[in-house]
């Protein structure tokens, strides 16, 4: 293909890169702030002289507190600082003094300067800032709520902490303050499409691997190929054959074979096909199955080490596999008490391997609360509660490791609630959507679809959300689950687009070959677009699964030299994963398969990446 320079130089028009400030709502509706672009976390780091990591304790005084150090990041180790409020007005103090209490024995950080002439220090406590100032018996006063401070970090005390420990350990550490991406206004229009879009899916097709877009619709599937060396689609559905009609698809490595095929659901039946001599086949009989699902998910056979399908539905889900003379068999999950108790089915199942021991889980929120059934050697172990819960149907979810400790954790939105639940690696979760930056203020409930991408390839697991009436919203992780909403990346309406039409789905794949993600998304109205990257040629791996391993696996990418950076983890099912790269420094993917230690697979980065990514495969 031509030079991908070439091209941009005859490009007149761009989307207009983010401006550098966001508003942010802090503590009430009426305190904002903004993303401070001159005064990040990194600048904070610099500028301290001393960064302090501890618990707080009641003092032998009222308005009396003590700061007792575990750690210290940077400076000189002080084993106790006194805080008080003397200095504060009444309204200030009392507002302190409910924070304090509530904090119980969570971590705090002091980040503090003790030049003569400008002394000063600032106190993280329960994702709030306090400004503090010296004082004359020693110790410090708190000053102020320092709600300015949240446009240098909005999130939780953990998180800040876990942020200044990757600003001193990596001396290319950034924390961004806007996307930094655009997407080409020249759009290619794919179609338009009759009846219901389930889903959009970027597959990789034929001998040559060329990037395809999958559309899902229930009058009537799509197939468009990328063509080569032009930034445009051709309409393959006839050619291949293709005559499925999807309410709900799945593409998957089912037989093991290293090619995708394609799973969907009709309404009536389960069927499979597999594109063979560049025709689409269906491979074995249709598994009927005429109730109500809600979703298919890959998934693992009770046996451990054979592809299978997860079928959700609005009562127990249940693993549809081939038995071994071809014909569709199921498993059924255990039940006990904790199902009745969880309330109603209102959200499709989550299919990984939550607690990273290499057996996939599946969690299933529900109306209550949410059902977990831990993966184990034959199956699933009867299911446990989970807090992971979806009040009302339907509820769209994605996964991704929004804070990058290596675990994966879940976004849910609903009808009227959104939340954003942590993993602690174990497969419990916590509510922290309060403390995760704009998702927290500007993130309506009701969306049509959420996924994680990260077309800025800056290593950072960002959330994107479509809503059938509204913007397309794409929330940039600045890291550590702090997010900021990207006002300024919005995409192009075709023209003749009715006015307040938004998007029902979207996927996110390299479509013209120039090591960047691009982004197809599906209009309310039927429209299919592609839009294009404006950043080309980035670090990119494409990860695999080699033969003899079997799908899913969680893996999780680590980058930095000094101090370990999680860039993201994810779910392969035998098809590559996308997966960007902050640069091309020491590289390793950690993942684990069942009954075996964790693994750590390091990576040889070359000086020049191909077009389409370095291919790796993860080994049994």
């Amino acid at each position: 293909m031509p030079p991908r320079q070439s091209k941009i130089e005859n490009r007149k028009s761009k989307i207009v890169h983010a401006s550098s400030c966001l508003l942010l709502l802090i503590l009430t509706a009426q305190s904002q702030a903004f993303i401070n672009a001159r005064f990040t976390p990194v600048d904070l780091v610099k500028d301290s002289t001393s960064i302090l990591v501890g618990t707080l304790a009641a003092g032998p005084n009222k308005d009396q507190w003590k700061l007792t150090a575990s750690e210290c990041l940077k400076g000189r180790r002080i084993a106790e600082e006194p805080i008080g409020l003397r200095a504060a007005n009444e309204e200030t103090a009392q507002n302190v003094r409910k924070l304090l209490a509530s904090n119980g024995a969570e971590p705090v950080i002091m980040f503090a300067r003790r030049d003569s002439e400008t002394a000063l220090a600032y106190l993280h406590i329960c994702g709030t800032y306090l400004e503090l100032k010296p004082s004359a018996q020693g110790g410090w006063e708190v000053t102020a709520i320092a709600l300015k401070m949240s446009g240098v970090f909005a999130g939780g005390t953990d998180m800040l902490i876990r942020m200044a420990r990757y600003i001193l350990s990596d001396p290319k550490a950034d924390v961004p303050v806007s996307v930094g991406v655009a997407m080409m206004r020249d759009k290619a229009l794919l179609g338009k499409l009759e009846g219901n879009i389930g889903a959009l899916h970027g597959v990789e097709l034929g001998a040559e691997k060329r990037p395809h877009v999958f559309v899902a619709c229930d009058k009537g599937d799509r197939l468009y190929r990328a063509k080569k060396g032009d930034e445009a689609f051709e309409d393959v559905t006839s050619a291949t054959g293709l005559d499925s009609k999807s309410r709900l698809s799945l593409w998957l490595d089912l037989d093991g074979a290293g090619e995708p095929q394609l799973a969907s659901w009709d309404g009536l039946s389960i069927a499979v096909r597999e594109l063979r001599d560049g025709a689409f086949k269906l491979a074995g009989q249709p598994f009927r199955f005429s109730a109500a699902c809600l979703g298919l998910a890959p998934c693992r056979a009770p046996s451990g080490n054979q592809p299978a399908i997860l079928v959700a539905t609005n009562a127990t889900p249940f693993v549809l596999y081939r038995a071994p003379d071809g014909a569709w068999a199921t498993a059924p999950l255990p039940e006990d008490d904790a199902s009745s108790a969880a309330g109603a089915v209102t959200c499709a199942c989550i299919v990984a391997d939550l607690d990273n021991d290499g057996f996939v889980d599946l969690l299933q929120p529900r109306s209550k609360a949410g059902l977990l059934w831990k993966g184990q050697a034959g199956g699933f172990a009867p299911p446990v509660k989970s807090l992971v819960k979806c009040p009302e149907a339907p509820g769209r979810f994605c996964l991704g490791d929004f804070d990058g400790d290596g675990s994966l954790d879940v976004f849910i939105s609903g009808p009227k609630q959104n939340e954003l639940w942590e993993n602690d690696g174990t497969g419990r979760f916590k509510p922290v959507l309060s403390m995760a930056g704009s998702l927290a203020y500007r993130c309506a409930e009701g969306a049509s679809f959420c996924c994680t991408m990260d077309l800025n390839h800056d290593g950072r697991s960002d959330l994107c959300l479509l809503y059938p009436n509204a913007d397309f919203t794409y929330h940039f992780n600045r890291g550590c689950r702090c997010f900021g909403e990207e006002g300024e990346l919005r995409l192009q309406v075709p023209e003749g687009t009715p006015p307040g039409t938004g998007q029902i789905a979207c996927a996110a794949a390299d479509f013209n070959a120039d090591g960047v993600l691009d982004l197809v998304t599906a209009f309310a109205d039927g429209q299919v677009v592609c839009y294009y990257n404006d950043a080309f040629n980035k670090p990119m791996l494409r990860v695999g699964l080699a033969r003899g391993l079997c799908g899913p696996v969680t893996f999780s990418v680590w980058q930095v030299e000094k101090r370990a950076a999680c860039l993201g983890t994810f779910t392969a099912a035998g098809l590559p994963v996308s997966v960007p790269l902050r640069d091309t420094r020491e590289c390793a993917i950690k993942y684990s398969v069942p009954g075996k230690p964790g693994k750590a697979q390091a990576l040889e980065l070359p000086a020049k990446f191909p077009a389409s990514g370095l291919e790796v495969l993860l080994q049994p």
